[in-house]
């Protein structure tokens, strides 16, 4: 027989599992997929009661909180907002999961960066070109691959979250040592942004010059319209 002490206790806890799967409370989820480092808007979000067991002890309840902010990786529709998920410019990107990265800014006119058409959280290529110069040869390289980026900037100096258009220029995401290639070759060429291609690795290829492109016959005008 079980002791009335037992009994009691087992009944409590019972009672308070219950009352976590019945008793409720508001939490923020995503309306919609969001994409990393994608600009969070009102509409991206809404805030839904589920049962107490089932909130994350990191989750945020006010929308507010979130709205004008950073997503830090992919979220799904669906899924609840968390602590940590969430970055703002500024001081937050140095305090919430980005502190070995720096954001910077690349003039990059639309002729390039693929017409305008690049996208917060799209990942880019970065192509360094010079011209011919005395005693050297014009090339181009692919210096760096997979840089995510934060937002587009039109010539006003504003974040723009559209799909198309004249930009000015990207913010992106890098490591230190990427952001000091990014500024020797702003300051000695030119950079070209493309979309990065899903199945690429990260290492960048050995780049080309005028001369091994006349040497390959890729570059040779003799064979145009054949």
């Amino acid at each position: 027989m079980v002791p009335l002490g037992a009994a009691v206790v087992a009944g409590l806890l019972a009672w308070a599992v219950l009352g976590q799967l019945t008793e409720s409370t508001k939490v923020v989820v995503a309306a919609q997929d969001i994409h990393a480092f994608e600009a969070i808007t009102e509409k991206m979000l809404k805030t839904v009661d589920i049962p107490v067991a089932a909130v994350h002890p990191r989750a945020f309840s006010r929308a507010q909180d979130i709205v004008g902010k950073r997503a830090a990786g992919p979220v799904v529709a669906g899924q609840q907002l968390l602590h940590g998920q969430v970055v703002g410019l500024g001081g937050g990107y140095g305090k919430t999961g980005f502190e070995d990265r720096l954001v910077m800014f690349i003039p990059l006119p639309a002729a390039r960066c693929v017409g305008g058409l690049v996208k917060a959280g799209d990942l880019v290529d970065l192509i360094f070109s010079t011209s011919a110069r005395s005693g050297e040869t014009a090339f181009a390289r692919t210096v760096l691959r997979r840089v995510p980026v934060l937002g587009e900037v039109k010539p006003s100096g504003r974040m723009w979250d559209g799909t198309a258009g004249e930009i000015a220029g990207l913010n992106v995401l890098l490591g230190p040592r990427e952001a000091e290639v990014v500024a020797l070759c702003l300051e000695n060429g030119s950079l070209y942004a493309c979309l990065s291609a899903a199945s690429q690795t990260n290492e960048p290829p050995g780049g080309v010059t005028m001369d091994s492109l006349s040497a390959s016959g890729e570059f040779d005008s003799s064979r145009r319209g054949r």
